[in-house]
This record gives structure tokens, C-alpha cells and sequence, in this order.
């Protein structure tokens, strides 16, 4: 990952695959919500097949209020993640 360019899948060295969608989401994943490209870390063994999703995520208060939040964002909805990555 590199700040304001995003994810290098071509030297993850298959490590780090990219997934269409939000079928199949786990603990561990890191989802992409919505056109802003706001990323965080799925903490829920199986996302669930709607609602919110349990997550830790950074810059949680915007970047005029960086802050790391562990728990229920409303915004962080499982209709709302268009694809993620998933780490090997």
C-alpha cells in the first residue's frame, strides 16, 4: 500500500489478491467503501450478509481529524463496500 496511490498488486508477489464485490468478506480483509476509496479492516470472522460491519479503520474523524476507531461506523455498511483485498 502507498499513500495516495493505493495498492501495488503487481509486486505483491500474489500475496494480496483484489475482489469485485462484497461476497465472501472475513476477518482480516481490507474493504473499500464507496467511490471516496475509504479503506478499513474487516474485525468480523464472517462480514455479515448485511448491516454494519464490525472494523478498525484510520482517519476515522476525516484528514483534518486523523483518528483510529475501533467498533461500528455507521457508513461502513456491507451495501457500501463496492470490493477488498484479502492478504495471504
Amino acid at each position: 500500500w502507498r499513500m495516495g496511490v493505493g495498492m501495488d498488486l503487481a509486486n505483491a508477489g500474489g500475496e494480496v489478491v483484489l475482489v469485485k464485490g462484497n461476497q465472501g468478506m472475513g476477518l482480516g480483509d481490507v474493504a473499500v467503501r464507496g467511490a471516496t476509496s475509504h479503506h478499513f479492516i474487516v474485525l468480523d470472522n464472517e462480514a455479515p450478509a448485511v448491516g454494519v460491519i464490525l472494523a478498525v479503520e484510520g482517519n476515522a474523524g476525516g484528514i483534518a481529524y486523523p483518528r483510529l476507531r475501533h467498533g461500528y461506523n455507521p457508513k461502513n455498511t456491507v451495501s457500501s463496500v463496492t470490493q477488498y483485498y484479502r492478504v495471504y
